[in-house]
């Protein structure tokens, strides 16, 4: 997939890898302890774990985890919630007032194919219904966000009382897409349904990056899936990545020890990327090589 693709920020193939060569993970220099900035991607396999051994131990020397949404805001009944509220059309319309015939039938033939039924879709809108088509070509191929990286630590991070917190919420999360003008939904989702049964290609080359922390051509991807629509990259991308650059040097100088954040691999690099903007603001942002790992 392309732009679609794009908007979960990472999504996987549906074909066994070699483990990671070199995880995007990165140390960031603070006054009384390390943030460690890692690149995650949403959904995975049991067979994709272990992840690669720096990682556990940026985990392990954090006592602080940080996500994109906070574990309890992400994983509690209250975030389906909202997803619903914002999805559903304030006026009372259905898809099909907004959606032209050859497209529901074409989102209908896939939903069938996956084992849906495409009236379950009538009354949300189209940045909603592009998601669910999403999430249900990964569960298709075997991958689900109950094995994503982020998830992962989530639970692990609990499970073993460390401290967690998240860049933003549920709602400021989903109201990006919800903010989006009619006509900019619409051809999200026409990408969506285009691109969703031969994404094999693009995703396995998001994936190899992905694997071997490739900051070029990962910054490239976002280029070329983002370049059809600025409005979008800038409210996905760029504010986020902004706000988020401004928090995480706010917990640089004033957390005790060490964090660890988790974060979309997309928000990490290119010119408008956390590590960027972070080394722009004077920090020292290093790459963790495989001759070096965060300590206990």
């Amino acid at each position: 997939m392309k732009r679609a693709r794009c908007l979960l920020l990472v999504v996987l193939p549906a074909w066994q890898l070699p483990l990671a060569a070199d995880p995007l993970l990165f140390r960031v220099e603070g006054e009384h302890g390390n943030a460690w900035l890692l690149g995650s991607v949403h959904t995975l396999r049991p067979s994709d774990y272990p992840l690669d051994e720096r990682i556990e131990h940026a985990y392990a020397a954090a006592g602080h985890l940080v996500f994109e949404i906070a574990p309890q805001d992400f994983t509690g009944p209250a975030a389906a919630i909202t997803a619903l509220e914002l999805a559903r059309f304030a006026d009372g319309r259905q898809l099909a007032d907004v959606v032209d015939d050859e497209t529901l039938q074409e989102l209908a033939a896939l939903l069938r194919k996956y084992g849906t039924d495409a009236a379950q879709m009538n009354g949300y809108e189209p940045w909603f219904v592009a998601m669910q088509l999403m999430n249900f070509t990964l569960l298709h191929h075997g991958y689900s966000p109950l094995h994503g990286v982020d998830l992962h630590f989530m639970t692990r991070a609990q499970k073993d009382g460390k401290r967690t917190s998240g860049l933003e919420t549920v709602r400021e999360q989903l109201g990006i897409f919800d903010a989006l003008p009619m006509e900019r939904q619409l051809a999200l989702l026409e990408q969506t349904i285009a691109e969703s049964g031969n994404a094999g290609p693009e995703l396995a080359r998001l994936m190899r990056a992905w694997l071997d922390g490739d900051e070029n051509t990962l910054a490239q991807i976002a280029d070329e899936e983002m370049q059809a629509d600025p409005l979008l990259r800038e409210a996905l991308l760029v504010k986020r990545n902004r706000r988020w650059a401004a928090e995480i040097g706010r917990m640089l100088a004033t957390e005790k020890g060490d964090v660890m954040l988790v974060v979309g691999a997309l928000h990490l690099v290119g010119e408008d990327g956390l590590v960027t903007l972070l080394r722009e603001a004077g920090y020292e942002v290093r790459k963790v090589s495989g001759e070096e790992a965060p300590r206990k």
